[in-house]
């Protein structure tokens, strides 16, 4: 009830302690003596309290036939006695004149709760562009490749770019740089392309694992060998037209291919160690990078026998000669384009690039053309 004390304090005195319950053993029991005057005051025999303290009448007893048993809790002294009936006498007077008040939830404060703030109005999205639908516009204009790998020059002194990931085989304007499809996707996919003798031009599918061929711009395309997974660079022999070609990564081997498409290729040699990106000389031996084994090397295509050139590459991705007694080397991960001397096998860091690098082409005027995989 509103008004009221939160609690009252009673202290009892149980048989077998002979104290307070709830105290400690031993413990004496506190009657708030602190709150008196430690000065004598005379004490009325008739109510056994300060005479200070109105006399208050004895509680009628509720129990009338209730006996008094022996180990009932009493008291723990006269005074407090008479000071907790009085504390219970006020207590019960200031409940029964609140009757008619309303009942009150718990003291125990509650948490007040945060309203939610009421939201804002929506702001109507203002622009200033047309709603009706328009043709995407592109923030940055797109590369013309997809990863250029092989690269050629024919006898009309294009510049070929293949890629395999663009699955196209592109023409480049070598003096201005413009780029345009020559062969679409998915026949344009070209690791490496080679130019014949007369002009034919040849060039490997590496994911479809095919070689295809045409003789000229107009003429049909052919597939001269198939089921090769990983064919990846090629090289036509200028003395005869002999084609070679070899697998790398998805395989490793040196095959012979028929230029007619009648007979199966002719394996020259395996596990040479990734033999990427060769040439074919003027002595008709093969030259061109081991990409597993870190050195370049010459092949005789007639039994396969291997000769060192130079070694101490990082990893040799191709290499051309150049008709000078020189063949120029590109590294994939250092990034440097390097010249080996044939006789000597010296080698010299000509131009410094980008890593990633993956192919070249030397013009007759002999420029060098280089192109990064990695790199649009």
């Amino acid at each position: 009830t509103a008004g009221s004390p939160s609690f009252a304090y009673f202290s009892w005195r149980d048989k077998k302690s002979k104290s307070p319950a709830g105290a400690r053993p031993g413990q004496r029991p506190n009657h708030k003596r602190q709150h008196l005057k430690k000065t004598k005051t005379p004490v009325s025999p008739a109510t056994n309290s300060p005479s200070t303290f109105p006399r208050l009448p004895r509680a009628p007893q509720t129990t009338p036939n209730k006996e008094k048993r022996e180990g009932d809790p009493v008291p723990t002294c006269p005074l407090f006695r008479r000071f907790a009936i009085a504390t219970t006498a006020i207590w019960l007077t200031a409940c029964s004149t609140t009757t008619t008040t309303t009942s009150q939830p718990s003291t125990t404060p509650a948490v007040a709760q945060t309203p939610e703030p009421t939201p804002a109005p929506a702001t109507p999205l203002v622009t200033t562009r047309s709603t009706a639908w328009h043709p995407p516009e592109p923030l940055v204009p797109p590369s013309s490749f997809s990863g250029v790998h092989g690269l050629a020059i024919d006898q009309k002194g294009r510049l070929l770019a293949g890629s395999v990931l663009g699955n196209t085989l592109w023409e480049v304007d070598r003096k201005t740089g413009a780029a345009k499809i020559l062969i679409d996707a998915p026949e344009g996919q070209s690791d490496d392309i080679a130019i014949g003798p007369q002009g034919e031009m040849a060039w490997t599918n590496y994911l479809m694992g095919m070689l295809r061929y045409r003789e000229n711009d107009s003429a049909p395309m052919r597939v001269l060998a198939k089921d090769l997974p990983g064919l990846n660079s090629l090289a036509f022999d200028p003395r005869n037209g002999k084609l070679y070609a070899s697998q790398v990564f998805l395989g490793d081997a040196l095959w012979e291919i028929d230029r007619a498409g009648q007979k199966p290729p002719r394996l020259i040699r395996k596990d040479m160690g990734g033999f990427n990106g060769f040439e074919v000389g003027p002595d008709g031996m093969l030259y061109g990078p081991l990409w597993f084994k870190n050195q370049v090397v010459k092949i005789d295509p007639a039994d396969g026998r291997i000769t060192p050139i130079a070694d101490g590459f990082q990893i040799p991705a191709a290499a051309n000669l150049d008709g000078k007694g020189n063949l120029w080397v590109v590294d994939a991960r250092s990034g440097e384009l390097v010249k080996v001397e044939l006789a000597t096998g010296r080698k010299t860091v000509a131009k410094q690039l980008k890593p990633s690098l993956d192919n070249l082409a030397i013009a007759p005027e002999g420029t060098i053309y280089i192109s990064n995989m990695a790199d649009n």
